[in-house]
């Protein structure tokens, strides 16, 4: 994030994403993540990186910058220690996976699926670890599908709810998971509904 302001801010007067550019390839500063110690300000065409330097809260990492834009700020998604978002590269849209400061593409064997659809722009990302693997997932509610990678098989698949007024396949409905130390359950959140299995 090249360009912040900081203090006292009355968001109610303001867009508070208008005190966060990314200034490299320019456009608005469309998502902000926490990254290990770094802050990465997302915007349509790069990321850029920032961290404490105990002089101003958001000094530039001039050694980090992602020529990977974020086409939907919600389709960011954290898995382990990694970071997936959609982006669109030259008009194709695709998968991207950030460890450390290495970004690679990894949904080669879906990218005509997720180019031929309606809308990319909506998509939800978010991560879940089941039964010892660990996924991440990317809905697109307006096509009505759900894509999910297993990180550790290196594997997408399409998840879905079979709909028999539909005759198809529909989205998984489930918007979130986490797993609880606490009762050692798989808690997954749909649209008002909580379960645990």
């Amino acid at each position: 994030v090249s360009q912040s302001r900081y203090g006292p801010v009355d968001y109610s007067q303001s867009d508070s994403w208008e005190y966060f550019t990314n200034s490299a390839k320019g456009g608005k500063c469309t998502a902000l993540v926490r990254y290990g110690n770094e802050i990465l300000g997302f915007g349509e065409y790069s990321v850029e990186f920032s961290y404490d330097d105990g002089v101003t809260p958001w000094a530039a990492n001039q050694a980090a910058f992602l020529d990977y834009g974020v086409v939907a700020p919600y389709s960011i998604a954290q898995a382990d220690n990694a970071l997936y978002w959609l982006t669109s590269i030259e008009g194709t849209y695709r998968v991207v996976k950030l460890q450390g400061h290495q970004a690679q593409i990894m949904s080669v064997p879906y990218d005509k699926v997720i180019n031929s659809l309606t809308s990319q722009s909506d998509a939800i990302g978010f991560s879940l670890s089941y039964q010892g693997r660990l996924f991440d997932v990317l809905t697109f509610p307006t096509d009505d599908i759900t894509l999910a990678y297993d990180v550790q098989s290196d594997i997408w698949m399409r998840w879905g709810t079979w709909s028999i007024d539909k005759m198809k396949y529909r989205q998984f409905p489930v918007r979130c998971g986490w797993f609880s130390q606490a009762d050692s359950r798989t808690y997954l959140g749909c649209v008002g509904i909580v379960t645990g299995k």
